[in-house]
């Protein structure tokens, strides 16, 4: 899961991780993405996973993350220091 502050980059990492773009201009997340992955990683062995991550929007007034949160097994939090 990639939650944060609005405008710190989760739908950018998204984005990234899932295609393999970037896309320069900036849009708020109206709603949930969810993409699957399956990629090669090292960490402890060599194996093979399927990744699925959700993009959740920032904005306040959409605080419906807590629903999403049950059975997470990671997230990442970005933060705005600005």
């Amino acid at each position: 899961m990639i939650l944060g502050d609005p405008e710190v980059g989760k739908s950018s990492i998204f984005l990234r991780y899932i295609k393999n773009q970037f896309d320069y201009s900036y849009q708020p997340s109206m709603s949930v993405s969810i993409g699957n992955v399956v990629k090669k990683v090292n960490v402890p062995c060599e194996a093979i996973v399927s990744v699925t991550l959700w993009d959740l929007p920032g904005r306040e007034e959409m605080d419906l993350r807590r629903s999403y949160y049950k059975d997470v097994d990671a997230a990442i939090g970005l933060l705005s220091f600005f």
